[in-house]
């Protein structure tokens, strides 16, 4: 019965919004996923872009007769793993409100919340998030809503790795050609120790 009341409340708040609710989203979002310093762990943003006058609703939860709170879902991938619950990074704003009689906590302006992940995955590897949503303003609220994202780990730092190694490489090789050049014989057991300590 309770969630039977908590659904009516939310339909009559996104009837009074009219014909506006099927046609915009005050919300934006967007992700980045960065390397922490713990090896195979990645650290997965989620930001939220709220125009004004509209506000986005906390992680809740709110049960019974309590607003749609904002919920990520993270679809399962081979080699992923979240690690620790989802983070809100930005605290929200926690007022008593007087619709659903009760102190929810909200986002005006921006949202952030945070993921931490680890991946064994040998080759970049996208897995889902589909994160649920409800904006309101004073007045009205807009049908909830989903934004899908496809997130994958960043590689970059071992592609950085990879030009470190070549380089080394590089400047070994060289090193044997001038000892060459000079009539000299090319220590290349010297050599190439000097270049595995470089990989470590």
């Amino acid at each position: 019965m309770k969630n039977m009341k908590k659904h009516i409340i939310t339909a009559i708040l996104c009837l009074i919004s009219g014909t506006l609710s099927a046609q915009i989203d005050p919300v934006s979002w967007s992700h980045e996923v960065k390397e922490t310093a713990e090896r195979d762990v990645y650290e997965v943003t989620f930001s939220a872009t709220i125009a004004s006058p509209w506000h986005m609703y906390d992680l809740g939860p709110y049960p019974g007769l309590g607003p749609n709170a904002t919920a990520f879902e993270f679809t399962p991938a081979e080699g992923v793993e979240p690690l620790g619950e989802l983070k809100q990074v930005i605290e929200p704003k926690r007022i008593e409100d007087p619709i659903f009689q009760m102190e929810i906590g909200y986002f005006a302006g921006q949202a952030v919340f945070s993921q931490s992940v680890k991946t064994t995955a040998a080759e970049p590897t996208t897995w889902g998030v589909t994160v649920s949503y409800q904006v309101c303003d004073d007045q009205s609220c807009l049908a909830p809503a989903e934004y899908d994202f496809f997130v994958a780990p960043s590689f970059e730092a071992f592609d950085s790795i990879s030009k470190d190694y070549e380089s080394r490489y590089k400047t070994v090789l060289a090193a044997e050609r001038d000892a060459f050049l000079a009539g000299g014989i090319p220590d290349q057991a010297g050599a190439l120790n000097e270049f595995s300590a470089g990989l470590q």
